[in-house]
């Protein structure tokens, strides 16, 4: 997922365009501004919903390490399922990092006319 996600990257651009933000001549150019916030808020719920991955593990981690230690049973399992679910997230989360492109986050509609040139007599 490094290839997709760049932590680094995406907190260097949040600093960046806070300090668009914090500049007095924002609001100038009105469209720049919305256009400023809207990527500033797209790249803040990447960062923390990949903190709250993180944090998510690190825990899941611990009470693992803790289950096994007191061998308790119905603990693994609970922690089983949480992983379960922390791995979806996770790969809910890499799709979403897929999709990183300026016009990846509007939405998109796709008809398919079936009866148009899919099907041709070749007699």
């Amino acid at each position: 997922m490094r290839g997709v996600f760049d932590l680094d990257k995406l907190r260097s651009q949040l600093i960046k365009l806070n300090d668009f933000c914090a500049d007095e001549n924002l609001w100038n150019d009105k469209n720049h501004a919305q256009k400023i916030l809207k990527e500033k808020s797209i790249i803040e719920q990447k960062i923390q919903n990949y903190d709250n991955l993180v944090a998510k593990f690190s825990d899941n981690k611990t009470y693992l390490e803790l289950a096994e230690k007191e061998n308790d049973n119905d603990l693994l399992q609970d922690i089983f399922l949480e992983i379960s679910q922390l791995l979806k997230q996770i790969k809910n989360f890499e799709i979403e990092c897929l999709f990183s492109k300026e016009n990846d986050i509007n939405n998109s509609f796709l008809d398919i006319n079936a009866e148009a040139g899919l099907y041709r007599d070749w007699e």
